[in-house]
């Protein structure tokens, strides 16, 4: 990162070539609790995009983990971003671990991610 801060929720950051946001879970049970999406407010530069990875395990005793990935298009203002836990392919929706940003097109430019929360989408 060039620059990061934190207000309330809210990370306002300036990602480099290589850089990365994570969000770790003791490890979340999102089958049995009723989640079938992850929520967040997102906004960057226009035409921007990243790279979200779920990463889950086989149990939430098991210690290898599986990485499985999305793109996310970054609204040009600030929004909120719902994306259904489906679209990460094979991840064990049981055992979720980490949600981590990464693979930001545009670098050096001002992100914003924040109110990360797992929800029940119609």
């Amino acid at each position: 990162m060039t620059s990061i801060s934190a207000t309330g929720t809210t990370l306002t950051f300036n990602p480099a070539a290589k850089s990365y946001i994570f969000e770790n879970f003791p490890c979340e049970n999102a089958a049995s609790e009723g989640y079938n999406a992850v929520s967040f407010t997102l906004s960057g530069p226009t035409q921007s995009s990243l790279m979200m990875e779920l990463q889950t395990r086989a149990s939430c005793t098991a210690t290898e983990v599986k990485r499985t990935y999305r793109n996310v298009t970054v609204p040009a203002t600030s929004g909120t971003v719902t994306v259904p836990l489906k679209d990460f392919e094979g991840a064990n929706l049981a055992a979720i671990t980490t949600i981590s940003w990464s693979t930001f097109n545009k670098t050096g430019s001002a992100y914003s991610l924040g109110n990360v929360q797992f929800v029940c989408q119609k």
